[in-house]
C-alpha cells in the first residue's frame, strides 16, 4: 500500500476487494453477469440516500452492463446484499426477477412493497450459504 495514498483511495481498494472476493463465492462470472462497481463520493452518496437507498443494483442499457452503486462508508453486509439482487435470480434460474428499469412506472407504493418482498428473497438466499 502507498504511504500517500489518500484514505478514501485507500478505503475504496478496501470496498472493490470485498466486491471480488464475494462474486466469487456468489458465482457471478463475468460472462453471465458484466458487473461494474461505482463507490460513490459522499455528495452522490447523499443523493442516493434521498432517493431511499444505502446502496443500489441496477441494469445499465448504454453499458449493457450490472452497476452496483456504493457509498464509499458502506458495511460489507450491505454491498454483498446488492450483489445477492443478482444472486437470487441466479439460484431460481429467472433473471425476470433481477432489479431493472422497467418496474420504474410502478407507483411509489407499490415499488416500496416490491422491493421489500425482494430484499427478504435475497437475505434468505444469502443466508443459506455455508
Amino acid at each position: 500500500m502507498n504511504e500517500r495514498e489518500s484514505p478514501f483511495r485507500r478505503r475504496q481498494n478496501e470496498i472493490r476487494s470485498i466486491f471480488n472476493k464475494w462474486l466469487d463465492i456468489l458465482q457471478l462470472q463475468e460472462e453471465q453477469f458484466p458487473i461494474k462497481l461505482r463507490i460513490l463520493s459522499m455528495n452522490k452518496s447523499r443523493e442516493l440516500y434521498n432517493r431511499g437507498f444505502i446502496a443500489h443494483c441496477i441494469w445499465n442499457n448504454i453499458e449493457n452492463l450490472w452497476g452496483v452503486f456504493v457509498p464509499v462508508d458502506i458495511k460489507e453486509v450491505i454491498l454483498i446484499h446488492e450483489l445477492g439482487h443478482l444472486f437470487f435470480p441466479k439460484q431460481v434460474n429467472d433473471m425476470r426477477l433481477a432489479p431493472s428499469k422497467e418496474k420504474e412506472g410502478l407507483n411509489f407504493e407499490m415499488m416500496k412493497c416490491l422491493n421489500s418482498l425482494m430484499d427478504c428473497f435475497v437475505n434468505h438466499y444469502l443466508s443459506e450459504l455455508k
